[in-house]
């Protein structure tokens, strides 16, 4: 996934000089965007400052460290300078920021982007905002719960939230099924921590799992959630070659 998304990113097949992981976690899409890229320089907002700290270390022992720069922030309010970016991504962090349509940190994406720039965003949404059925709701709930997110984007109102804040060439492509080996492999990643949990106690994983079989659960409920690939560029004067 982090390989399309360096495709994704690329304008006119030129790769982006200064780019924004919103959302970098523990630095992996950095790690490959700083490998496919050895020109570019990248920074990556996180809001869970242990995570920055391990993303850190982790650039540092790749020797990619000095194009990259790491920032504790919430990404829906980075306080970084308006216009300085070429290109930002968001794998599987759009669905913990703020509202169905998290706006804010559509607006905050949109704020940092350059006039031209590329923006992707791959994650869980809703299909739709009607009622769910009630085991779906259940189900639902409870994932929201387990990965502590506050809710996911409605596909329809992400997509009027991104037109609003001046994104066009707004593609959004049905992936759901690219997703099947990666589920696949949830009973064997649950079994293996599991196992390695009655040796060594840990809270953590113990909620790991617990998250991963939510979210195995959900998956048969096609018709109310997707996994989507949202790309889109920043309206305005296009960035030079």
């Amino acid at each position: 996934m982090n390989e399309t998304v360096s495709i994704l990113l690329r304008k006119n097949d030129l790769p982006p000089r200064n780019i924004i992981d919103l959302g970098c976690g523990y630095g992996a899409t950095m790690q490959q965007l700083l490998t496919c890229f050895p020109m570019i320089k990248i920074t990556g907002v996180n809001i869970d400052e242990a995570q920055v700290q391990f993303a850190q270390q982790a650039l540092f022992k790749a020797g990619l460290a000095s194009r990259a720069t790491l920032l504790h922030a919430d990404f829906q309010a980075t306080g970084l300078p308006a216009d300085s970016f070429d290109a930002a991504c968001a794998l599987e962090t759009s669905c913990y920021g703020h509202g169905g349509n998290k706006a804010a940190f559509i607006g905050e994406a949109a704020r940092l982007l350059r006039p031209g720039g590329r923006l992707v965003v791959v994650d869980g949404f809703r299909k739709h905002g009607r009622e769910l059925p009630r085991l779906a709701n259940l189900l639902y709930k409870k994932n929201l719960q387990a990965w502590r997110m506050p809710s996911l984007a409605q596909i329809g109102e992400f997509e009027k939230a991104l037109h609003l804040h001046g994104f066009e060439q707004v593609e959004i492509k049905d992936i759901s099924w690219n997703m099947l080996p990666s589920l696949a492999f949830i009973p064997l990643v649950v079994t293996k921590l599991f196992l390695s949990n009655l040796v060594q106690k840990d809270e953590g994983k113990r909620w790991y799992i617990h998250a991963l079989l939510l979210t195995l659960a959900l998956a048969p409920f096609k018709r109310q959630f997707a996994y989507y690939m949202v790309t889109c560029v920043k309206s305005g004067v296009e960035l030079k070659k």
